[in-house]
């Protein structure tokens, strides 16, 4: 297929051959995409006037294909933990396909980077046939989503150029915590000590960003794994999830993500000693178990890396990253970033285009062009 018959969103993501990458770009703008989602909805009436109507709903369903679902399972320990209204997250074709009984008394948010995405438009069509309100979570102001929902929260930017994507993701989390966080409000809860947790995230975001040496280190130790398997609970697996999609995505090495309960009870024995375990080991209430899983699977000798907000734990450990965040919350918004950093130096060390997902392959471009969407 000649280059000037791809669709721009593809034949855009060619145009880097080195560093920097587009997704080196996604990375490094997250800070700002935040500070600008915190100035523009926070403190001001753009969302408070529709929350205000949120507590008649019965049910709030997040759906999303991909990186948007995976931002939909963070949503709902929010919703659910912080605003005290029952959530559930839904991939948005099995939303579709299998729709939940009677959406007339309940609240829809549909989130598409693009604002485009086939499943996520026919789903949202469905749910408003059916009586249902939907909040759109897009990037993109002019996107068919946007037109659907009764109110859009959209983001800094449009459309973001690579394939994979980065911040926009992490946009996401931070637009479904502040809705969270406003309805919280709206039934007379004190959200200031979630504020300050707010306000703190850009600095520390730059923070982490900043420390891409220190992943560098970690990266070159772990060149010639086999499997990755991401490991969490709590708010946290939406980040195993997400990361494990960007293994795939970026540079094409097969992982896993799994909840940590759920990873002991048998897939643990897949793994041996070529393979790389990531534990997202944030202080909460699986904290003490995700400790004691460690010490068991250090008998079949993996290389282990650990994400944590908990300085004194691991000392013991070759490969920590201390992510100071001292809330579970906000820990969520900050784990998944050495991710991201790790398989972007993967990338460079093995000459990968991370912005592609292999598209430069004809057979690859072929398929991408005839997946049903």
């Amino acid at each position: 297929m000649e280059n000037e018959q791809l669709p721009s969103y593809i034949l855009n993501t060619f145009g880097r051959t080195k560093h920097p990458y587009l997704v080196w770009d996604g990375i490094n703008e997250i800070p700002s995409e935040i500070e600008y989602l915190l100035e523009n909805y926070l403190d001001t009436n753009i969302l408070r006037d529709f929350v205000s109507t949120v507590k008649k709903f019965d049910t709030i369903y997040l759906i999303g294909c991909g990186t948007s679902y995976y931002a939909a399972t963070a949503g709902t320990y929010y919703f659910n933990n912080l605003a005290k209204i029952k959530a559930n997250a839904y991939e948005a074709f099995e939303f579709l396909a299998y729709p939940p009984a009677n959406l007339s008394n309940d609240l829809v948010i549909a989130i598409s980077h693009t604002g485009s995405t086939a499943s996520v438009i026919d789903a949202v069509n469905m749910a408003i046939a059916s009586g249902a309100k939907v909040v759109g979570v897009t990037d993109v102001k002019d996107s068919k989503l946007a037109e659907l929902s009764d109110i859009a929260i959209l983001g800094m930017r449009e459309r973001e150029p690579s394939l994979p994507k980065t911040r926009s993701y992490e946009a996401t989390l931070i637009k479904l915590f502040i809705l969270a966080v406003l309805i919280a409000e709206s039934k007379g809860t004190d959200i200031a000590d979630y504020k300050n947790i707010l306000t703190d995230l850009p600095p520390m975001l730059t923070q982490i960003i900043n420390n891409y040496s220190l992943i560098e280190d970690i990266c070159k130790k772990m060149q010639n794994v086999n499997n990755v398997y991401i490991v969490a609970a709590g708010p946290n697996i939406a980040n195993a999830y997400e990361g494990a999609l960007k293994f795939h995505e970026c540079i094409q090495i097969n992982a896993e993500a799994w909840e940590l309960e759920e990873f002991m009870h048998g897939p643990w024995t897949a793994m041996d000693s070529n393979d790389l375990i990531i534990l997202l080991a944030s202080k909460g209430y699986a904290f003490d178990k995700t400790h004691k899983f460690l010490k068991a699977i250090e008998n079949i000798n993996p290389y282990i890396w650990i994400i944590t907000n908990e300085n004194d734990c691991f000392q013991e450990e070759e490969n920590v990253t201390i992510i100071q965040g001292s809330d579970e919350y906000l820990n969520s918004f900050l784990s998944i970033i050495p991710i991201y950093q790790y398989i972007y130096c993967y990338a460079l060390q093995n000459s990968i285009n991370p912005d592609v997902m292999k598209l430069y392959d004809k057979k690859y471009l072929k398929t991408r062009l005839t997946l049903p969407r």
